[in-house]
């Protein structure tokens, strides 16, 4: 039992903001990643956060079902996505109006 002790393990993750060594396990975040704080500036960070969000895979097939015709109902429950997460990928996939010349 002298092994354990009430001082907290010191990691080799560095600050992102003051690149100090002196960095605890402070929780996680909603991903389940492990989170840590800096005992020299308090801050708190995720050295690798987890990205958020659906694969380019994801994406093409719900392209691909929207370009065949499919309502967006029928892609959000084969897909098992959001219905926000559809119109965000039709958006993302328009190309932008450009405003035509006006000639004087």
């Amino acid at each position: 039992m002298d092994n354990l002790s009430n001082t907290p393990r010191q990691s080799n993750t560095a600050c992102s903001r003051c690149a100090s060594q002196q960095c605890v396990r402070f929780g996680s975040n909603r991903g389940g990643t492990q989170r840590y704080i800096c005992k020299d500036c308090g801050r708190t960070f995720t050295p690798d956060p987890a990205r958020r969000g659906i694969s380019q895979e994801r994406a093409e097939q719900i392209k691909t079902l929207i370009a065949g015709g499919h309502p967006i109902t029928k892609v959000t429950r084969l897909l098992k996505v959001s219905p926000k997460t559809v119109y965000k990928v039709i958006r993302a996939t328009e190309k932008p109006k450009v405003p035509e010349q006006l000639e004087d």
